[in-house]
């Protein structure tokens, strides 16, 4: 916990919108720098105006890997806020408000010749914050098994289909663990899953895929538009309803054809070039 050390800043885009220095002597000592106004949703700042308020810290304690420090609130000081601080690397952490539901926010430390200005927020303005989130090795691993067994299926007999559905359901039950786990955290882990997830068995699965897609996009995740589209298909189909998309086909007599029922008429042609999804006729 040492390395906790120093200056530390949340940012969004380019403003500063927490500092947090810390020190260690005998004990841990620590003031926190915030905007004397702003509100968050926990993705994005907006109304952020100064001046900037220091906030003393009440009391520090060292909690399995991670830094719990109460704050005097000067609008509740019989309620303090408790922040909870976790190192990631040398020059990474992870800050949270311990009773607010947000993911934690990623901070930053400051190199030591640098300041950051407080005081230039302007309070009409939104303010976006850009999570550092490492992404999983087992289910990037996951994913190659899926897409290498899948590079010759169409040449499968049979038995081979079966071998690879009992495969494809092995893999799902891996990535299950990983979420009930919270090891997935990146877009990137979110995007991959969403293909193990979209080569299910039951609409149930087809419906997590596009949940998963969905997250993906929501973590910066672009690549995942066409699973986006594919899965809410696949998901149609197997509810006997028409896709929307144009997203799933079938091989007969080695052509691809569209898989029917298909609505061509639902979703427009300039929603269908946003999503990377080229128009089926």
């Amino acid at each position: 916990m040492a390395g906790l050390q120093g200056s530390w800043y949340v940012c969004a885009e380019s403003q500063a919108i927490f500092r947090i220095d810390l020190t260690k002597e005998e004990a841990w000592s620590a003031s926190l720098l915030a905007p004397s106004e702003y509100l968050t949703d926990g993705e994005d700042f907006w109304q952020v105006s100064g001046p900037a308020v220091s906030r003393r810290s009440l009391w520090i304690e060292e909690q399995e890997g991670t830094l719990a420090i109460a704050f005097e609130d000067p609008g509740d000081p019989d309620n303090p806020d408790i922040i909870e601080l976790s190192p990631v690397d040398q020059t990474k952490g992870e800050f949270s408000f311990k009773l607010l539901p947000f993911e934690p926010f990623t901070m930053l430390r400051a190199p030591s010749e640098g300041k950051c200005a407080f005081e230039d927020w302007d309070s009409n303005a939104r303010y976006s914050h850009l999570r550092f989130r490492p992404s999983n090795r087992e289910i990037a691993s996951i994913f190659d098994e899926d897409q290498r067994e899948r590079s010759d299926a169409a040449s499968l007999d049979d038995q081979g289909l079966h071998l690879l559905a009992l495969r494809d359901r092995e893999r799902r039950n891996r990535a299950k663990s990983l979420l009930r786990e919270g090891q997935l955290k990146s877009g990137r882990d979110f995007y991959f899953a969403a293909f193990i997830f979209q080569h299910g068995e039951e609409p149930s699965d087809y419906l997590q895929a596009h949940a998963l897609a969905m997250v993906a996009l929501a973590r910066g995740e672009p690549s995942a538009r066409w699973i986006a589209a594919a899965s809410l298909d696949r998901f149609l189909l197997a509810t006997n309803q028409p896709q929307i998309f144009g997203t799933q086909f079938q091989v007969e007599d080695k052509k691809p054809s569209l898989r029917l029922p298909y609505d061509p008429d639902v979703i427009s042609p300039h929603v269908l070039e946003a999503l990377g999804v080229q128009k089926s006729h």
